[in-house]
Order: structure tokens, then sequence, then C-alpha cells
């Protein structure tokens, strides 16, 4: 009867191979995890711009709102359909900004300072939808600021 035996040399020649594969997939999912992050940050930051710009745009002075604030809200506002995932809650509030917006843009356009009793009520009006329309941003926009969304 022969005898077999296995030196460590065999040993390890034989498991070298699993090891590599073994700290190949590793990498590679570390490389993928990785990824996986990196697109969220992306993602959130994109988002981010979106919803800092609809702040930015409902809390300036009523003496700045002009044609150049509307079209730079249609710019930052371009890419929501994508980056919300075509969620109606944001595209719809989306739809609000910019209609709250052009409305300002308009009255300002119409009405020259300074403003009578009834011009001074119908700009109140207009400050507190965007008021509103501050606290339903956070409400719309905080699923989506997070690293998870």
């Amino acid at each position: 009867m022969m005898c077999a035996y296995i030196t460590i040399t065999e040993v390890a020649s034989l498991l070298t191979p699993i090891v590599i594969g073994a700290a190949v997939v590793y990498i590679a999912w570390q490389q993928h995890q990785t990824n996986k992050n990196r697109l969220k940050m992306e993602l959130f930051d994109r988002r981010y711009k979106v919803y800092d710009a609809v702040i930015t745009v409902l809390t300036e002075d009523f003496d700045k709102y002009n044609d150049d604030m509307w079209l730079d809200l249609h710019r930052d506002l371009s890419a929501t359909r994508f980056l919300f995932n075509s969620d109606q809650d944001v595209i719809g509030f989306q739809g609000k900004v910019i209609c709250a917006v052009n409305a300002i843009v308009k009255f300002r356009r119409e009405h020259s300072v300074p403003l009578d009793e009834k011009e001074t009520q119908a700009a109140q009006n207009l400050l507190d939808n965007l008021r509103e329309l501050r606290q339903e941003a956070i409400d719309v926009f905080s699923k989506y600021l997070t690293l998870d969304a």
C-alpha cells in the first residue's frame, strides 16, 4: 500500500488560487459598494441643488423678483422630473413654485412703488403664499434629502 503525503508546498499551491479568487471577489464587492455610495452622494447633491434653488427663491426679498430670477428658477428646476423619479408631489410642487414666482414677477411688472392699500394687500397675499410654499417644500423634499433615498 502506498502512502500519499501531501506537502506544505502542494497545499499552498492548491489554496493560492482560492485565496486570490476570494480577494478579487472581496475587492470587487468593495468597489461595487463604493460606486453605489458615490451614486447616492451625487444624486443627493443634485437633489439638494434643486431644493436649495427652491428655498432660495422662496426666501428672496419681494423687490428682487424679476424676469432673471424666473428664468434662473426654470433652469434650476429643469431636471426635477429625472432627479425625483417623476414623483408627482415634487413635480406638482415645482408647478406651484413656478406659478407663485410668475405671479410676483407679473405683479411687480404691473405695479410701481409706492403701492396703494389694495395693492399692498395683494402683495401681502403673494408673500403669504410664498411662506406656505416654504413649509410645503420641507415636507415635499424631506424624503429625498437623505442618503437613503
